[in-house]
């Protein structure tokens, strides 16, 4: 997002959420009733995260972060985490100078950090989970960034999809101008917001 690299960043550091992401674990793992010990929270963040041949079945909740930021919050089995920078990589031997036509936009943001010689770290932050408890997880950390931290994240936010208790009080750097609702928020006579599915505030 355009104004991600140029914000301050420094509230939103590599270890913002943390808590937050506690609670989700502990919930996610209570009801998963963790297989073991090693399916927790990863105990170091600077050495990429390798899977366990036991987790290969297994989905998983992953972070990529730039330069110490994180920018990406992500749901995977097997190699999924890798995926992005793999392809990333790849693109930016073959593309010319310009990237703008480059998508989805966290592909393009990952270009972009290679050309600039950024550190960029995959992490997997919770194991053993179903793909259904994955997904929440992801879910829920995408809204609750974009609520505090607006324009932090690589992932493809559309606003219009999500509950308006998330919506952040502004939001500049929408990678498509149709994903971001007007600011302020307009309503109907119902209560409604316009342009979003999810109705009343």
């Amino acid at each position: 997002m355009a104004q991600a690299d140029t914000q301050d960043t420094t509230t939103a550091s590599a270890t913002d959420g943390r808590g937050a992401l506690a609670e989700l674990a502990a919930s996610a793992a209570r009801s998963s009733k963790a297989k073991s010990s090693s399916h927790g929270h990863c105990g170091t963040r600077n050495a990429q995260a390798r899977l366990p041949a036991s987790d290969q079945n297994e989905a998983y909740l992953y972070e990529i972060h730039v330069d110490g930021v994180l920018r990406y919050i992500g749901k995977g089995r097997k190699v999924r985490m890798y995926s992005h920078m793999k392809a990333a990589r790849c693109t930016e031997k073959r593309c010319g100078t310009e990237t703008d036509h480059l998508s989805p936009h966290l592909h393009r943001k990952l270009v972009d950090s290679i050309r600039r010689g950024a550190k960029v770290e995959e992490i997997v932050v919770l194991r053993g989970l179903s793909d259904k408890e994955a997904y929440r997880l992801e879910s829920q950390r995408i809204l609750e960034m974009h609520r505090d931290h607006s324009g932090q994240l690589w992932n493809t936010i559309d606003e219009r999809f999500m509950d308006p208790q998330f919506l952040p009080e502004r939001w500049d750097d929408a990678p498509e101008p149709l994903y971001r609702l007007p600011r302020p928020l307009r309503t109907r006579e119902d209560g409604s917001i316009y342009g979003s599915v999810w109705g009343k505030r």
